[in-house]
């Protein structure tokens, strides 16, 4: 056989006369073209999965990921057990506020002011839990959110104000004001929010990664004083109350009373934002609502104690 006869095309290769680069067939061509487009679209992809990345790493900075994020999407407890022990205290606080204008003397009058104002509270509370769990804290929330848990913080001002019967000496007219002042500014930031944000009809939503809307901050500097408040009252409260020896035999309801009272708080004002800020991985800070309604049943049957006792 003679191998001057055999010919191998792929081995062909055309020169230009005029530039001697080499030239090119049509389908070479196509395919160095498609070549390079999937050299560019990977380039993109890659480009967007580090934007992604970036993305990601921002958002943990302030919208923890794990369990307390799955439970409490922008910190609001929308589990059932959450609305429902809302609804049990409000069931033991009109049960106790009915008999209350058989039963009580007229000096503790003022703790109806407490069992209906925190029946209020946690009416509005499990409203918002149960239908309207979406906090504007990403700016973008529902409306009822502020309509129902504003509600809710209306009722906890009048047991701050009114609920704790503090002695006239000065202390009971500063609660009063303080409590009044926090009322307004707290129904002018549910409007200033619902103005500001985007509004959504969704339970949760992944609209933003951060959790750091400046009208939403300002509502919560009204949560916090509406904390303070349940705080201070209840411990002034306690101090002149116990000393006093016409009410030394509820000595041991008061302290419960109270106690109960800062537990609670504390529980979903303080433990609660640790757990969910500094072990978001593990910890299930949406318990912490839990701890608050329980705490706040036990406040209420021992303030019931107080005035039949």
């Amino acid at each position: 056989m003679n191998d001057n006869n055999y010919n191998d095309d792929s081995s062909e290769v055309e020169f230009d006369a005029d530039t001697g680069e080499q030239v090119v067939a049509p389908e070479s061509a196509a395919e160095t073209k498609r070549e390079e487009e999937d050299v560019e679209s990977a380039a993109e992809t890659k480009t967007e999965q580090e934007d992604v990345e970036s993305a990601d790493n921002k958002s943990s900075i302030f919208l923890p990921k794990g369990i307390a994020q799955e439970k409490l999407p922008e910190m609001i407890d929308f589990s059932d057990r959450g609305w429902a022990t809302d609804y049990a205290v409000i069931i033991v606080g009109v049960l106790f506020f009915i008999p209350s204008f058989s039963t009580y003397p007229e000096e503790y009058d003022h703790f109806r002011w407490l069992l209906m104002g925190t029946s209020v509270a946690h009416f509005g509370g499990g409203l918002a839990h149960k239908y309207f769990p979406n906090r504007a804290s990403d700016g973008a929330g529902m409306v009822g959110f502020y309509v129902t848990m504003t509600l809710g913080y209306l009722g906890n001002c009048a047991v701050n104000g009114f609920g704790w019967g503090l002695p006239d000496n000065g202390w009971k007219t500063t609660m009063m004001v303080v409590s009044i002042v926090n009322a307004v500014y707290i129904v002018c930031m549910a409007v200033y929010v619902s103005m500001k944000m985007k509004r959504v009809k969704d339970r949760v939503d992944e609209y933003s990664e951060s959790i750091a809307f400046f009208p939403d901050k300002l509502y919560m500097v009204g949560e916090t004083g509406i904390f303070v408040g349940a705080m201070v009252s209840s411990i002034v409260y306690l101090t002149y109350n116990n000393v006093d020896s016409a009410h030394r035999t509820n000595n041991v309801y008061m302290w419960i009373a109270v106690l109960s009272n800062i537990v609670g708080w504390c529980s979903v004002y303080v433990v609660g934002p640790f757990l969910y800020y500094l072990i978001p991985q593990t910890a299930d800070p949406s318990f912490m609502q839990l701890v608050f309604h329980y705490s706040m049943m036990v406040m209420l049957w021992a303030v019931n104690m107080i005035a039949t006792t």
